[in-house]
């Protein structure tokens, strides 16, 4: 089995749009992936986002690097649980998924097979 090595650790990721708004979501986003999780000041991204391109259009900015940087900010930032049983569980829940796709490509193999 291959699986894609990203030759960078990635230890904080950005949440936006209506989910972001689900606290109980993003807490077990954050435990299951093992990063921190920030959330936008504003919650409103695509409110938020047609803001930074109308001032970019009535030249408020230069550029959209500009208007990003004045306009946008972080909010809230929920971390990982602490508790190693909360780890423990969804690294076995990982383990259980690698084994069920494992066992799919498997089962199309032989599929596969049997339709030649």
């Amino acid at each position: 089995m291959v699986y894609f090595l990203i030759p960078f650790q990635i230890d904080t990721l950005l949440a936006c749009g209506g989910l972001a708004k689900n606290s109980l979501y993003i807490q077990e986003h954050a435990d299951i992936v093992g990063c921190s999780i920030i959330l936008p000041r504003e919650n409103e991204s695509v409110l938020l986002g047609a803001a930074i391109l109308g001032s970019v259009a009535t030249k408020k900015y230069s550029g959209l690097h500009d208007a990003m940087k004045a306009l946008s900010a972080a909010g809230q930032v929920v971390h990982p649980s602490k508790d190693e049983r909360v780890k423990k569980y969804h690294d076995a829940k990982y383990e259980i998924y690698k084994s069920l796709y494992e066992q799919q490509l498997s089962h199309r193999t032989i599929m596969q097979n049997a339709l030649q």
